[in-house]
């Protein structure tokens, strides 16, 4: 009975790193306690549900389980070499590899306080990031500098849009919450669209537009345009007619206020990025080192890794799959992006199931059902796909902050994953009976 504990141990652990900021902040406890325990934590509950893993019977999501052991091996390997080499400096990486096998257990969880975690760690960062933008506007940029270096003692908590200073909430850093915006955005949107309209569904949206608002103030320009984008596409393909104009034209407000100087200016100052071409920026901006000199010149580091420990050309590059390739190597990079993008591979699956089932049947409430069930499992994976994209720029998703929240979402997917697969089951056991 002690086991069916261990998951909901796990969330709070996960809960607690996400939102660490917090009780630094109002609690005033000491940083380093907050740090350290939480990080202990992780890594202990990780590793605890690596010893815990074992493959289900019969089950689609096995092979997931052998990624995630073949990752942890790398990691190892990758962290006995990072000691040798550099010492410590490294340890923040090492979430990468133990926290994945936390999944496993957290797929034991319940929906209900699976989607609660995921809830409540978006409430409290859109509330963080809100504060401290309200603490820089009405304080002063002093105090927020201060706030914000205590909650992460280097210099680059703070950044700054022209004359707007970026809040970093929480998480103490501006791209690291609009990261976990993005992922509780998507989660929350994704649970609101196509059901029918309640309560409960009435706080997901208001939520959701809490997040919008918080994550706009962040200015993490490539972290907005992944939620405002996956958003548009999920409420286009499955909102009602009201919800889909409402969409349309809040969208063409946005894009209105590109070039447009109003009253909403000093909300939506990340507007002002648009209007910069990446090839003016010093070092093509975004696209950094990603010419054929630099990569020819990386190629050790592309195939063997360590290239965050020397001065690699693709080093300078500001998108994050390139960070990993040349920090991990080709292999264990590979392997890492086939568990992120596991999802997808089963949600085709799981079509390609459906097709088939429908060849025991041509009745339309198998159909109904079996699109109620595609749309189910694409709404759970829409939070993992816009969260692998964020990749695409700083990389704050295997940050402590943001990698315990990834992995409920993944196991809110599995977990989904798994009973559609048992209901299909069933109904072809029936119809061969029949």
């Amino acid at each position: 009975m002690r086991g069916i504990f261990y998951p909901y141990v796990g969330l709070v652990i996960i809960l607690l790193a996400a939102i660490r900021g917090f009780f630094i902040h109002h609690l005033n406890i000491p940083s380093g306690i907050i740090f350290n325990s939480t990080a202990i934590s992780v890594v202990c509950f990780g590793f605890f549900s690596l010893l815990k893993m074992e493959e289900r019977q019969n089950s689609q999501i096995n092979f997931v389980l052998k990624l995630i052991k073949i990752n942890f091996f790398f990691g190892v390997i990758w962290l006995v070499l990072s000691l040798m080499i550099s010492g410590l400096s490294e340890l923040g990486f090492v979430y990468i590899f133990i926290l994945f096998p936390a999944v496993t257990l957290l797929v034991n969880s319940s929906f209900k306080w699976l989607e609660i975690t995921i809830s409540t760690i978006g409430l409290f960062t859109a509330i963080g990031v809100v504060e401290f933008w309200w603490i820089g506007k009405v304080q002063g940029v002093s105090q927020l500098q201060d706030i914000t270096f205590n909650l992460r003692p280097v210099d680059e908590g703070l950044g700054r849009i022209g004359d707007h200073w970026l809040p970093s909430g929480y998480q103490g850093f501006y791209h690291d919450s609009a990261n976990v915006l993005v992922m509780c955005g998507l989660f929350e949107i994704s649970r609101s669209i196509g059901v029918k309209i309640s309560r409960t569904v009435i706080l997901r949206f208001l939520l959701f537009f809490g997040i919008i608002f918080a994550i706009f103030l962040t200015g993490s320009v490539a972290n907005i345009v992944i939620l405002l984008l996956f958003s548009l596409s999920a409420t286009l393909l499955y909102g009602g007619v009201f919800v889909r104009i409402l969409t349309v034209l809040a969208m063409f407000f946005l894009l209105s206020q590109i070039e447009s100087d109003g009253i909403f200016s000093d909300y939506l100052y990340f507007m002002e990025k648009f209007k910069i071409r990446q090839s003016d920026l010093e070092g093509n901006g975004l696209f950094n080192s990603l010419d054929s000199e630099s990569i020819v010149n990386s190629t050790i580091s592309v195939v063997f890794g360590g290239g965050h420990l020397v001065n690699t050309p693709l080093k300078r590059s500001e998108i994050a799959f390139v960070k990993l390739l040349i920090s991990f190597g080709i292999l264990p990079f590979m392997n890492l992006m086939a568990i992120c993008f596991s999802p997808i591979f089963l949600y085709f699956l799981l079509i390609r199931r459906l097709r088939l089932n429908q060849n025991f049947k041509i009745t339309c409430e198998d159909k109904e059902r079996g699109f109620n069930l595609s749309r189910q499992i694409f709404f759970r994976g829409l939070p993992i796909l816009g969260a692998n994209l964020t990749l695409l720029h700083y990389g704050s998703l295997f940050r402590i902050t943001s990698i315990g929240i990834y992995c409920v979402l993944m196991a809110l997917f599995y977990k989904n994953l798994l009973v559609v697969f048992k209901v299909l089951n069933r109904s072809v056991v029936d119809k061969n009976q029949v």
